[in-house]
C-alpha cells in the first residue's frame, strides 16, 4: 500500500473519534510542554545565577584578604610581593571605609570603597552615566544611582558636580577611633563625580586609593589578583596563601552551583517523567482500543492481500502522528505559558522600577532532544498494538462475526 493511502487511512481513523483524539493529544502536549517549561526555567535560573560570576574574566581572578588583619597587612609592600609572583598579571586593591557625602547643605552617611584605578577593569560594575576613571584621573568619585537619588539628583545630572566627602578608617585598617581627628587633618576631601554606578538598590561610593592612604589607612581590605592564565589559578592561590593570606575563587562557587543545578534538573526530570508516563498510558490506551475496534478491518485487509508491513505501520504511524502533534502542541503550550509569565514579570518589574530579567533559557539542544525523545517514546508505545495486529487471524475473526 502506498504511503499516502496509508496516511489517509490512519488519519481517517484518528479523526473518527474526535473527542478521544483530542484528549490523547492534550495529554501528550501537557507532558511535552511541562518538561520543556521546567527545563527552560531551570536553565534560565542557572544563567541568571552564574552570569555575574563569569563576567570580567572572573574565572582568571582570585581575591585575597588578611587571615589575621592585626598581623598580616595588605600594605604596599605586600602588594609588591604579590606582583612579583610569576603567574600574576595585575593586582587591584579595595579598602572598605565609612564616611559621609555632602552636596550643598545635605549630608548622607555612606559606605566608601577606596580602590586602585585598575580595579574597575577587574570588576563587573556597570556605568549608568559618565565613565570609569583612567590611570591619569585624580580627585574623582563615583557614586551609585541610589546615592544620587538620595540627594534628589538624577544620575546623568550629578556627573561633573563637585562634592565634599569625609572618610573614616576603621582601626583594623590602621585608623584612629571615630571621635579622634587625624593629626594631619586629611580626613575631608573634595572630588568631582566622574560617573555613576548602575545600582538603584544600595547607596555607596568609590574613591581613589590615595584618599584612603591620606585618611590614615595602613592596609587594604581586599586584593583582586588576576592570573596570566586561568589554568595557573591553583598554583597562584598556593603562593599567595604562603604569604599568610586567605584566598577565595569564584570558580569554587561556580562548581558548587553547577552541582546544585544538576540535582535541580534531576528533580525537574522526575516531575516531568510523571507527565510523560500519564501521556504514554493515554496513548497506549487509545491505540489498544483502536485495535480492538479495528480487528475486523485488519482481518479484511489481510484477506485482501495486505502484507504484515502495511498492517504494522497502520498502528506505528498512528502513534508517531500522536507523538509529532503532541510535540508541536506542547511547544505552543510552552510558548503561551512563557508569554503569560514573562508578561506578569514585566509588569512587576515596571512597577518596582527594576530591570526586566528573562527567567527562561531554552537551548536548541533541549528542543531537539525533546523532539527525538517524543517520537521515540511514541513509536515504542505503538509497538505493542502493532505487533498484536500482526497476530490477528482473519479466519478466526470471520468465524465469530
Amino acid at each position: 500500500m502506498k504511503f499516502i493511502l496509508l496516511l489517509k487511512l490512519v488519519l481517517r481513523n484518528m479523526l473518527s473519534r474526535k473527542l478521544r483524539f483530542a484528549f490523547t493529544l492534550l495529554a501528550s502536549a501537557i507532558a511535552v510542554g511541562s518538561i520543556i517549561f521546567l527545563f527552560s526555567l531551570g536553565y534560565g535560573l542557572e544563567s541568571i545565577s552564574t552570569e555575574q560570576l563569569v563576567k570580567s574574566d572572573a574565572l582568571s581572578q582570585i581575591e585575597a584578604t588578611s587571615s589575621k588583619p592585626t598581623d598580616t597587612k595588605l600594605s604596599d609592600e605586600m602588594i609588591s610581593q604579590i606582583k612579583s609572583i610569576g603567574e600574576v598579571d595585575s593586582v587591584a586593591s579595595s579598602t572598605s571605609l565609612a564616611g559621609k557625602i555632602t552636596i550643598q547643605d545635605k549630608t548622607l552617611d555612606n559606605p566608601f570603597y577606596a580602590v586602585s584605578n585598575n580595579y574597575f577593569n577587574m570588576s563587573s560594575l556597570e556605568i549608568s552615566a559618565g565613565q570609569f576613571p583612567t590611570q591619569q584621573d585624580r580627585n574623582y568619585i563615583l557614586i551609585s544611582d541610589k546615592a544620587a537619588l538620595a540627594f534628589g539628583i538624577k544620575s546623568q545630572d550629578i556627573v561633573g558636580k563637585e562634592l565634599q566627602y569625609e572618610l573614616i578608617v576603621p582601626p583594623v585598617l590602621g585608623g584612629t577611633p571615630l571621635d579622634t581627628k587625624l593629626s594631619n587633618g586629611e580626613k575631608d576631601f573634595t572630588g568631582t563625580v566622574i560617573g555613576t554606578i548602575s545600582d538603584s538598590s544600595s547607596a555607596y561610593a568609590y574613591v581613589q586609593d590615595a584618599d584612603a592612604v591620606s585618611a590614615g589607612a595602613q592596609s587594604r581590605s581586599i586584593l583582586k589578583i588576576k592570573s596570566k592564565n586561568k589554568n595557573d589559578i591553583p598554583v597562584l592561590r598556593k603562593k599567595v596563601e604562603d604569604l599568610g593570606l586567605k584566598t577565595s575563587y569564584v570558580g569554587d562557587t561556580l562548581e558548587q552551583m553547577n552541582k546544585f543545578f544538576n540535582y535541580f534538573r534531576m528533580i525537574l526530570a522526575a516531575l516531568g517523567a510523571i507527565g510523560v508516563i500519564i501521556a504514554i498510558l493515554g496513548m497506549f490506551n487509545t491505540l489498544t482500543v483502536s485495535l480492538m475496534e479495528r480487528v475486523r478491518e485488519v482481518s479484511l485487509l489481510k484477506i485482501l492481500g495486505s502484507d504484515d508491513k502495511t498492517i504494522f505501520w497502520m498502528f506505528a504511524l498512528e502513534s508517531l502522528i500522536f507523538g509529532f502533534l503532541g510535540f508541536v502542541s506542547g511547544i505552543i503550550l510552552f510558548l503561551i505559558s512563557k508569554s503569560i509569565i514573562m508578561g506578569l514579570f514585566s509588569r512587576l518589574a515596571e512597577r518596582l522600577n527594576n530591570e526586566m530579567v528573562n527567567i527562561f533559557n531554552t537551548p536548541t539542544t533541549l528542543i531537539v532532544i525533546a523532539f527525538i525523545s517524543t517520537l521515540a517514546l511514541a513509536f515504542l508505545t505503538g509497538l505493542f498494538p502493532a505487533r498484536r495486529a500482526l497476530r490477528v487471524n482473519p479466519l478466526d475473526v470471520q468465524k465469530f462475526e
